[in-house]
Formats: structure tokens, C-alpha cells, sequence
């Protein structure tokens, strides 16, 4: 779990590769939690709502995740969150937002998946990383170095919530040779890297996805459009900093941002459907 991606190299920094797909898919909804846990500082006593995404892209060829959605049975998800947030957050995910199910509709095997990154580690990016025996798994070296050794004075992380025991056990021992922990600004494939946006995580990754007219930014930093359009950070956060440095990041290379967590892509991208050659 030290290595990095044998894939990261300067010839690759330089390529121009435009994603051939793109495309997010529901996960799962929350249609009442508080308002302040997505906008910092605002609407207290009010409502929100919140919806989890994973995407599928094809770049070059090959096949890639980004977060892995929750697990099939959602049971134990669904009772921490109405414990630790609110008894009536109650987390919805119907049969058909299953992510192997999701990903039969468009034709995609487990098998045939090259890449999974994780951009955080929680119950909606990890809940079904061992379905894809063939995928190289890829996630933050901040984020997996926040999981095993947390700052001095920070809160110790729910690990068997965000990362179950067999899970991390997996990673640790039965697939090493295909985990890689990214360094900041790592290339990934060609026409697709990231950098440790932080924000909601400190170890929260921004992708930064090539499109043929645009360049895309997903990351769950950016909870909704309003993150950027108002400046607002999201309530849930690790600093407020990184959020702010992420933003301007995007708004300085004229980044298309995707939040991880906005019904609204649906409504600007039907179908979650971004990217289609």
C-alpha cells in the first residue's frame, strides 16, 4: 500500500486525451437532513436534501469508476446515519440504484472495469470495491494515511463505518499489488488526474477529467453548484481552506464543476449522461 501508480509518468502529464464517456449515476437520496450539514452556517432550523453518485468514464479505451457506491444491503448505513445525523435523515437507496445493477443497464461486466478510484473513503465510495477483480484500485495517500493515523486531537474515524473490517483487510493483504496511493497532481490515464482538493475530507481528491470542449472537475468537495456559484462551503467539512483553495482552483482553469452530491446534475445532464461520443 505505498507504491504508486506504475501508470504515473511525465510522458503522460503531458497527453491531451479527451474522456470518450462520462457519466453519473444515483446512488442513493436523503430527502430531509439539516440544511446546515450541506451549506456551512446556513439555514439553521431548515431542511435540504442530498443525493450520492458514482461515475463511469472510458478513456483511451478503458473502463473506469470513481467511487464504488453503497453496499447492497444498506441496513446498518441507514441506522448510523439517522443516529449520528438526524432520526429523520433517512437514507433511500431503491433496488435499481444498485451499483452492479446500474452498471448491467449500460452493458459494463465487473470485469471489464481497468480502474476504480476512490475519491474519500466512506460507505457510499467503498461499498462494493471487491466486485471488480480486474481493476486497479486507486485512492489518496492523505486519506489513507488520515484513516490509519489521524492527526493529534483529531476525532478517530468511524473505521468499521467508512472502510468495514473485510474491506480493509482486502486492501491491506489479499490485493496490494493493485492498490496505488496518489500523490497530488498524479496522472491516472491519459486525459485524467487529480489533486487533493480536501474540503469535505482532508484527503478528498478532485478529478480532473479532458473533454473534447470542456474540462470537468467531480469531487465531493463541491456538495452542490451553489459551493461555487455563492462561495458557500459544505457544513460537513475538514477545512474550510482546502474548500476555498479548490474553488478558485476551478474557477481559475475554468474548471465544469460536478458536484458529488446535487440532484441538480441530473437536471442539467439527463440521465447523468455528460460525456457520449
Amino acid at each position: 500500500m505505498t507504491k504508486r501508480s506504475e501508470s504515473i509518468s511525465e510522458t503522460l502529464i503531458s497527453s491531451s486525451e479527451n474522456a470518450e464517456y462520462f457519466r453519473l449515476f444515483l446512488a442513493g437520496s436523503m430527502l430531509r437532513i439539516p440544511q446546515t450539514g450541506v451549506f456551512l452556517q446556513r439555514g439553521f432550523q431548515k431542511w435540504t436534501d442530498l443525493i450520492y453518485t458514482f461515475a463511469l468514464l472510458r478513456l483511451n479505451g478503458e473502463w473506469i469508476l470513481v467511487n464504488t457506491g453503497f453496499p447492497d444491503d444498506v441496513t446498518s448505513i441507514r441506522n448510523r446515519f439517522a443516529a449520528n445525523i438526524h432520526s429523520e435523515a433517512v437514507l433511500e437507496r431503491e433496488g435499481q440504484w444498485k451499483t452492479l445493477a446500474q452498471l448491467e443497464t449500460v452493458g459494463i461486466k465487473p470485469h471489464e472495469i481497468a480502474h476504480v478510484i476512490l475519491g474519500c473513503l466512506g460507505p457510499y465510495s467503498t461499498g462494493h470495491i471487491q466486485s471488480f477483480p480486474n481493476a486497479k484500485i486507486y485512492l489518496g495517500r492523505t486519506e489513507w494515511i488520515d484513516f490509519h493515523a489521524p492527526s493529534p486531537g483529531a476525532p478517530v474515524p468511524q473505521r468499521d463505518f467508512i472502510l468495514p473490517r473485510d474491506t480493509h483487510r482486502w486492501l491491506l493483504y489479499d490485493v496490494a499489488d493493485r492498490v496505488y496511493l496518489l500523490e497530488d497532481e498524479d496522472v491516472i490515464v491519459p486525459g485524467l488526474k487529480v489533486f487533493r482538493a480536501g474540503g469535505h475530507h482532508h484527503g478528498s481528491l478532485g478529478l480532473i477529467i479532458h473533454g473534447k470542449d470542456q474540462t470537468y472537475c467531480y469531487s465531493d468537495t463541491f456538495f452542490t453548484y451553489r459551493s461555487i456559484t455563492e462561495n458557500i462551503p459544505p457544513g460537513w467539512i475538514h477545512s474550510v481552506d482546502d474548500f476555498y483553495r479548490a474553488r478558485q482552483r476551478a474557477i481559475r482553469e475554468n474548471y465544469h464543476i460536478i458536484p458529488a452530491f446535487d440532484r441538480e446534475v441530473f437536471t442539467r445532464h439527463p440521465a447523468g449522461i455528460i460525456i457520449e461520443d
